[in-house]
């Protein structure tokens, strides 16, 4: 059922996982009284009682829903904490305290990917910090904030993104089912898979909403001969691109899609992994929009993740660090915003797995790179957080709590108005 105001999950997907959401109040209470002793010069036995407090507090919460995590175990997916009360402290802060405390060092985990697995698995109930962005999911839609995080997140440096990628610098999920072995060749396969969903014809016009550093352009005027349009956010995409593919008739532009009016309508649109910035507010207007800038003979390419059931709140710590103005969406408010725009003509679910083993290659990727990029510019701290953020996301993917959907639409001839 469509309703004009969905509502929005009460968990968060990534790093909240660790965090209870009902405490009781003497625990708490009496958690926080060892919290401030511990602040008293000298004094080590309140550190000590205050270290074991904590310990076995977070060590319960895991073992009472088995979910084989230990607390300075020697599991490659165990936490190992270095600073108990730093740890505290993060804890009730929620993800966001969590996420700046492994960034600093107060904890490690071999394998970050295998805990959130196990974690996003395991139904821990969650409790959303106090630094919670409300304001978040009403801002997203606006197009003044779309450039945010183009700045923060994608212009950071093509050096980066270019030891992490694949040979085409496609930074959206590959498709590794069809047996290939490596990432350029799974990728290789995504972007076939999502070219025979658009029946192309050479001399065709094709716009990609989001269109990065122009993998999938590139690869369209390369194989099927059509003249492509590009849409990014990034100075940084939109200089490599247009430099990469000057030989071929592609073009990036440093435009929302909302103001785009080009000469003549296209016969494609396209959208990989650009979905999931619009904001559950501006859903609507997307439709709308790819519908003024399609032919009546037109397709629409959308590729996005997508979480069943509920649209996801934006996470703090991921809204802060890695990406400002973001929601997953739920497939069935994608439903309603084209309702009566659109026609749906086909869906497939690629599935979170493919994603899993694509956030580990660009992790392993990342790592195998990391000496050769400039730490004046990426720091220590940098590192971290974009281990977290790679490792967390592979893990929540490889549970199956969230999918990654490419849908084909074509054009109702007379759009329906409810």
């Amino acid at each position: 059922m469509c309703n004009s105001s969905p509502s929005y999950s009460e968990r968060s997907s990534h790093l909240t996982s660790f965090v209870i959401l009902f405490i009781h109040a003497n625990t708490l209470i009496s958690l926080l009284k060892v919290l401030d002793t511990s602040f008293q010069p000298f004094d080590w036995g309140a550190e000590r009682k205050m270290n074991v407090s904590v310990q076995t507090f977070l060590q319960r919460q895991f073992d009472k829903r088995g979910l084989k995590i230990s607390l300075n175990g020697d599991q490659p997916w165990d936490i190992q904490v270095h600073d108990w009360s730093a740890m505290l402290r993060a804890f009730l802060r929620g993800s966001l305290g969590l996420g700046e405390a492994y960034m600093d060092g107060v904890w490690d985990c071999e394998r970050i990917d295998e805990l959130f697995y196990r974690i996003a698995g395991g139904s821990l109930p969650v409790f959303v910090g106090l630094a919670i962005q409300t304001g978040t999911v009403f801002r997203m839609g606006k197009q003044s904030y779309a450039y945010r995080v183009g700045q923060s997140h994608y212009d950071l440096g093509n050096d980066l993104y270019q030891k992490m990628l694949d040979k085409r610098m496609t930074y959206t999920c590959a498709y590794w089912d069809n047996g290939a072995k490596t990432l350029d060749e799974a990728q290789e396969h995504k972007l076939a898979l999502t070219a025979a969903k658009l029946h192309l014809e050479p001399g065709m016009s094709v716009l990609d909403i989001g269109s990065g550093w122009g993998s999938f352009i590139g690869y369209l005027a390369e194989k099927f001969g059509v003249r492509a349009t590009g849409l990014t956010v990034s100075k940084e995409q939109a200089a490599y691109a247009n430099e990469r593919y000057k030989d071929l008739p592609v073009t990036t532009l440093i435009e929302d899609y909302r103001a785009h009016s080009p000469r003549e309508k296209y016969d494609r649109i396209v959208s990989l992994g650009m979905f999931e910035h619009v904001g559950g507010p501006a859903h609507r207007i997307f439709f709308e929009t790819s519908r003024r800038l399609m032919k009546d003979s037109g397709l629409l390419m959308l590729h996005t993740i997508g979480i069943p059931g509920k649209r996801e709140r934006p996470e703090p710590w991921m809204a802060k660090y890695i990406f400002p103005n973001s929601e997953i969406p739920d497939p069935v408010d994608i439903a309603c915003a084209s309702r009566g725009l659109l026609r749906l003509e086909n869906a497939q679910n690629l599935g979170g797995p493919n994603y899993s083993k694509t956030l580990m290659c660009w992790l392993s990727n990342f790592d195998a790179g990391w000496d050769s990029l400039d730490h004046s510019h990426y720091d220590e701290r940098f590192r971290r957080m974009w281990r977290l953020y790679l490792a967390a996301s592979a893990g929540n993917m490889r549970a199956g709590n969230m999918d990654v959907w490419q849908f084909v639409y074509s054009k109702l001839k007379r759009p329906v108005i409810d």
